[in-house]
């Protein structure tokens, strides 16, 4: 009615209602491609550790990432088999055999992401930069575009659900905790890419801007705060359509659609 209606009328009109972005139909299908690995690979780790249950309960120990190698099995078939019981062995053997069916399914959604990420421009924009390959460039892509419905990096962050939630009252500012409703995808993207990334290139600008953190503020906070950095840089090049560039982790996002716009605006005109 229409003192019902008044509310949300005031609330539209002011701007306090956000405009509902629908994913396209290719997005919504690369999303269902993406969770469906996500699932097998989930599935292969329970019953992973399922095989682990029965070595613990034997005495036995083996790292969680071995059981998958071929050192991990001959370990199982030379070690493990003579102390397992009847029973134990056929659970063993069973799941074992789940394992190389789900590993033999995994790959093969691997080779689709694979290509299906070199046929997209902005999945290989991503993918230049370190700790980025085609799965997490597919899923940022998928949950991120069109990246110009956010008109500004903060908020852009703040959708990745790297923005910590604060608190203000009498001239002072709390910081709290990460927010839970955000898109969690997203933030587990980013946070997995910043480790890989200061994993395998410790050396560069942002690898030891990681280490400073982390000598400071511990490991935890340190990879979510570079992880909110890389979100600024991410931002930069969609709106832009640039590559990655060591130096412009370190450059604020402002000054970085500024100089890409003033580069595109220059080359019109030397056309």
């Amino acid at each position: 009615d229409p003192v019902d209606g008044g509310q949300p009328t005031r609330m539209l009109a002011t701007g306090l209602i956000p405009q509902a972005m629908p994913r396209s139909r290719q997005q919504r299908e690369w999303l269902r491609l993406l969770r469906h690995r996500v699932w097998l690979v989930r599935l292969r780790t329970m019953t992973v550790n399922r095989i682990h249950a029965q070595l613990h309960q034997t005495g036995l120990t083996l790292p969680r990432e071995r059981l998958l190698r071929k050192e991990g099995v001959r370990f199982l078939k030379e070690t493990a088999w003579p102390l397992l019981t009847p029973e134990q062995r056929r659970i063993v053997r069973t799941h074992l055999r789940i394992i190389t069916s789900l590993t033999r399914m995994i790959r093969g959604l691997d080779r689709i992401i694979r290509q299906t990420g070199q046929e997209n421009a902005h999945v290989q924009r991503l993918c230049t930069i370190p700790g980025i390959g085609s799965f997490w460039g597919l899923l940022l892509v998928a949950e991120i575009l069109p990246v110009n419905r956010f008109s500004s990096a903060a908020k852009f962050v703040s959708y990745c659900g790297l923005a910590p939630r604060t608190a203000s009252s009498g001239g002072h500012t709390w910081h709290g905790a990460l927010p839970a409703d955000a898109n969690r995808w997203v933030r587990w993207a980013l946070i997995s890419a910043t480790a890989t990334h200061v994993r395998r290139c410790p050396d560069t600008e942002f690898g030891r801007a990681y280490q400073a953190l982390k000598a400071r503020l511990g490991w935890k906070k340190a990879r979510v705060a570079m992880a909110r950095k890389l979100a600024r840089v991410i931002y930069a090049m969609l709106k832009n359509g640039s590559g990655w560039n060591e130096g412009q982790s370190f450059r604020r996002e402002d000054e970085l659609l500024h100089t890409h716009a003033g580069r595109r605006q220059a080359d019109r005109l030397t056309v």
